[in-house]
């Protein structure tokens, strides 16, 4: 008799007297190891997706962070430069830097008494085709 789970007896002589031996066929199949593979398999392939899009996350951040640290860096540069005399004075500064960045600069008026100039700094990531922006006004000359 075969089956799961179906428990088979045999007799076995110890000197005198008659043991029952039962032989238990509890065990798993060739069919149920392979469903049971297979679903482990799908588990694993789903927390692998899970986390390979993490880590392109956590990579992609980094560089976004890097970008916006290059931007604050070259504000904390003009902060610390200004006053700046005229636009053109600015725009020299600023050629003068390193960086991947592109930048806009417009004269403007703060509160109707400063003035100086409105400055943004573009820095590019991920080969140029991302970038973080960061908008300032910088003081001029009094």
């Amino acid at each position: 008799m075969k089956g799961i789970g179906v428990n088979r007896f045999h007799y076995v002589r110890k000197g005198d007297e008659m043991h029952r031996i039962v032989n238990n066929n509890k065990g798993f199949t060739l069919i149920e190891v392979i469903i049971s593979i297979l679903i482990i398999s799908i588990i694993v392939l789903a927390f692998l997706s899970i986390f390979s899009n993490s880590v392109i996350n956590v990579f992609s951040m980094g560089n976004k962070n890097t970008a916006m640290v290059l931007a604050s860096d070259i504000m904390e540069i003009l902060y610390g430069s200004q006053p700046f005399e005229n636009i053109g004075q600015l725009n020299e500064f600023l050629d003068s830097l390193e960086g991947n960045f592109s930048y806009s600069v417009q004269q403007s008026t703060l509160l109707g008494e400063i003035d100086g100039f409105n400055v943004t700094i573009v820095a590019y990531y991920k080969n140029g085709d991302r970038s973080v922006e960061l908008k300032s006004f910088i003081r001029g000359e009094d």
